[in-house]
This record gives structure tokens, sequence and C-alpha cells, in this order.
């Protein structure tokens, strides 16, 4: 933390938004996966005034902060976070239909009540988020989606406060999207809120879609234990010849491997599940198994989609932190 004492910095954010300043908080109960150790505060701004003056404020303060939604995409440090998590109120959660095909979402919205709700406005081009835990800006900033899908293609544009306290709205182009990248995942700028450009779809259909998506998830992804969903990008080149990560996985034999309390799920190799009292280390250790046997036994190396949350606030790829404390992948022999 910066030279400022920690009670003066919990007066300074509490003047900035009174009654919505939490310390000491448990991260293992937070998070989806339900690890990690305790955050220094988490502040939960209710408008775009209020996110504007926050990041000023912490930018002024020079503490480490982290924008969260559902944190379904970190695992965070067992030593905790030693800064302000950031997390948008309910009041970013709306979802409404502004005309025609035109869909406008808050940056809290909880991701799979989008698709719902543009189904039963007969609005079809969402339906595969349907599956997908977390928040709405969360999965703009990945661009997430599922079944070879993403949401980038169906942003119209996107409203977000950046480190400045300045509210500006982005294009489609100006957001960068990319397989699973965007221009905010290094921009640190929140996003407030999003139009999705849809098209007219049968509702019977996308529910129909829906229904289906469910389904198939249900039989084949880990639901009880915690986990972040899949944990390695899925390659391109690599899925041409060898497949998915989940297959590249399971034909290493790993399938089931477990570390400790974590473990690669016997539903889905691509999934790391917390058996209950699974640390951080534990899911690193079987990031670079799985990494390293993979690459040793198909030649590509997987990257994670997951993000690492230091002490400090640095933000990583799971992979690279998994690297930092274990050392280089290489090839046998």
């Amino acid at each position: 933390m910066p030279a400022y004492p920690s009670s003066n910095i919990r007066t300074m954010l509490e003047r900035v938004l009174p009654g919505r300043i939490q310390g000491c908080i448990d991260l293992a109960k937070m998070s989806r996966w339900r690890i990690g150790g305790t955050a220094r505060y988490l502040a939960e701004p209710d408008t775009e005034t209020e996110v504007a003056r926050l990041l000023k404020l912490l930018q002024e303060l020079v503490v480490p902060y982290l924008v969260i939604g559902h944190t379904s995409n970190l695992l965070f440090d067992d030593q905790g976070f030693d800064g302000v998590l950031v997390r948008l109120s309910s009041n970013f959660s709306s979802i409404s239909q502004l005309d025609g095909s035109r869909v406008e979402v808050g940056g809290f919205a909880w991701t799979p009540a989008v698709a719902h709700r543009a189904a039963t406005w007969g609005l079809g081009g969402v339906a595969h988020i349907v599956g997908i835990p977390g928040s709405f800006g969360g999965l703009i900033a990945m661009n997430g989606g599922s079944l070879r899908k993403w949401i980038g293609s169906h942003v119209d544009r996107v409203r977000v406060v950046t480190l400045d306290g300045t509210r500006v709205e982005l294009s489609q182009k100006e957001c960068g999207f990319s397989y699973r990248n965007s221009v905010f995942q290094e921009a640190g700028a929140i996003i407030t809120s999003a139009v999705l450009a849809l098209e007219p779809s049968d509702r019977h259909t996308q529910r129909q879609e829906m229904l289906k998506i469910l389904q198939d998830r249900s039989k084949k992804f880990p639901r009880k234990e915690p986990n972040c969903g899949s944990v390695f990008l899925s390659n391109p080149d690599m899925y041409k010849i060898v497949g998915p990560p989940g297959k590249a996985i399971e034909e290493a034999g790993l399938k089931g491997y477990r570390e400790n309390n974590a473990r690669l799920s016997s539903h889905h190799a691509n999934f790391i599940v917390n058996l209950g009292g699974a640390t951080a280390s534990d899911v690193l250790m079987l990031v670079h198994k799985a990494r390293g046997d993979v690459y040793r036994n198909t030649g590509y190396l997987m990257d994670t989609e997951v993000k690492f949350v230091s002490r400090s606030g640095l933000v990583s790829s799971v992979h690279v932190e998994a690297e930092r404390r274990f050392g280089q992948i290489v090839a046998s022999g």
C-alpha cells in the first residue's frame, strides 16, 4: 500500500462512497473457486459519477485496485489482495430493449439473464452465453462466448469510465475484439454498460437452443464442486490436429488427476475443481502439470484464459504465474 496509513485510506474511500466500503474481505467466500486469502477493501459504487470519483481517488492514492464481477475468471493469491476490490453495485444490472433489435445491458448484469431476456423479446445471437456464469462487463472484457462464438460480434458500443474518471463510449471497432481478448483487459477502465445489436428470431427457437446448451453443459461440466469454468484456451492450430484442451489433457492421462484438494475434473479435464480447502498453489501446480504433459505429448503449449491476482495486485495469466513458481516447460529428453 502507499504511504497513507490504512485508516486514512478507509476514511478517504468512505468520503467518496459513504457506507459502501467493506474491509477484510474473505476471498475464499467470494471467489467462485472458493480460493484466496483476505482482501483489504471492497468498494461498490452505485452510479457512473461514483465510479469516476472512486477511480480518480484510487489514482491519487496510488492504491492497488482490481475491478471484479462475479470472479468467475479469477484465481486469487493464498496471501490475499493488499488493495481495493471494485465491484459495481446491483444498480448496474439492468437489461432493457432500446428499439427493435438493440438491447442495453448494465456491466454487472448476470450473463445468463441477458440470453433469457433477449429470447423473451424474440431476439437471437446471444443464446450461446446462457451457460456462462459471471457479470456482463467481464464477458465483454474477455470477449467471452461458447460454441466457437463470442460476444464481441454483437456489440454495438460500450460505455466505460476511464482511469482519470472520464466517461466515454467506444464503438465495436474501438473495443479491439479478438479471440478471448479486447482493449479492456489492459486499459484498466470500468465497463458500466453496453449496447448489443441482435437479430429478430423466433422465441421458441431461441428457448430450445438455450435448453439444449444447458443440458449439454450439465452432462459434460462439473456442477457441484467450485470451479472457474474452462481453464485453458482453445488454440485453433492445436484444435485442428489434437482437439480442444480437455481432450488433450485426457489423452495425456490426466483426467481426474489430483494435487492435494484440487483436481482436473473427471467430468471435463479442462476444468479444475476445488474438492474442499484447495489452495491457489494447488491449482497452479495442476496447471503446470497439465501444460507440461500436453506439451510433451503434442508439441503444443496451452495458455490459460483464467487470470491470477497476486497479493500486490499484479494480474497475469495463470500459466504465467505457474511458470514463475515452478519453472519453464521443457520437452522431454
